[in-house]
């Protein structure tokens, strides 16, 4: 029997800490696909009243890791996120950020993501590579 968490079971580990704070929702899984959501509002704001880039660069490894964290049994292993990297393309105000991972690579040991985040109107507002350490617990 393999240990590899559900959609639900993973979205319940994202309602902790940081995660939980940002609001992040898996909302769809499918061969070397997940689907993400979370609310752009006052608290993922700068000073200046646009998103924060950071937040792009958070929901991009959250997502990715959540993907890597389904391919993997999470009783054995790890899921660690190791690069991230992104270019800013456009920033919002306010509004759902909905981002996508496609897999690139699934070895052993990594795996690579890249991660297009989009507003409502499909305008691409960030688009991310993330590289995830699967490592084998102690």
């Amino acid at each position: 029997m393999s240990d590899k968490p559900s959609l639900e079971a993973v979205n319940a580990l994202l309602e902790k800490g940081f995660t939980g704070l940002l609001g992040v929702r898996i909302t769809a899984v499918r061969s070397g696909v997940v689907e993400a959501s979370m609310v752009a509002d006052e608290k993922t704001m700068q000073p200046w009243g646009y998103m924060h880039g950071g937040v792009n660069l958070a929901l991009a490894e959250t997502i990715a890791g959540a993907g890597s964290a389904l391919l993997v049994d999470l009783a054995k292993y790890n899921v660690l996120g190791f690069q991230v990297n992104a270019t800013h393309l456009a920033s919002m105000k306010e509004g759902v950020l909905l981002a996508q991972a496609s897999l690139l690579h699934q070895g052993k040991k990594v795996h690579i993501w890249d991660v297009t985040i989009r507003d409502e109107k499909q305008r691409c507002l960030s688009s991310a590579r993330v590289t995830n350490m699967i490592v084998e617990k102690r």
